[in-house]
């Protein structure tokens, strides 16, 4: 419960087993490499007209030197989301790291390693289950593409932004 007594409603009395990482993109825009997220969420257009999502599950890139048990994983597309279901679907990726992560070992706690080792179909069931309904399988998608940034660009409402690139190094003369 939190200081006013009230329990979470999603995480209830517990805790996630480590960091979880959304990442949200369009694919003709993955500058964020949606794919290294816990879960990816994929937005999908047919032209100007959204039709729902690919949700793709166990990204990380991290990795500890010398454990083999640990290692880097791109996101699996899972499931096909259309709007409707958007946050009932995003919280059930949520209930399943929650309810399956690994708590007992920090090193092993990623999402990524629960999608390895048990598997596409059981994710997806498990999904499934804590939707309450069958999931489409994933749509096919555009070849990612990423956007430059850098520079101006039109906003679409007569509005401009800068894009700079930041660097935390030193100049050095």
């Amino acid at each position: 419960p939190n200081d006013s007594g009230v329990a979470e409603p999603l995480y209830g009395d517990t805790y996630m087993p480590r960091k979880f990482k959304i990442g949200v993109i369009t694919p003709e825009d993955n500058c964020i490499d949606v794919l290294s997220h816990d879960l990816a969420i994929l937005s999908l257009f047919n032209g100007q007209e959204h039709y729902g999502y690919n949700f793709a599950l166990g990204g990380g890139m991290g990795m500890k030197h010398n454990s083999p048990k640990t290692y880097p994983r791109i996101a699996t597309p899972i499931m096909f989301v259309p709007p409707e279901l958007f946050l009932p679907a995003a919280e059930a990726v949520v209930k399943l790291q929650r309810d399956h992560g690994d708590r007992g070992d920090r090193q092993h706690a990623r999402l990524k390693y629960v999608v390895q080792e048990k598997g596409e179909a059981w994710i997806k069931e498990t999904l499934e289950a804590y939707l309450g309904r069958k999931m489409d399988a994933p749509k096919p998608m555009p070849k990612f593409t990423v956007d430059e940034h850098t520079g101006w660009h039109e906003q679409g409402d007569g509005k401009w932004f800068l894009g700079l690139p930041i660097s935390s190094g030193r100049i050095v003369d």
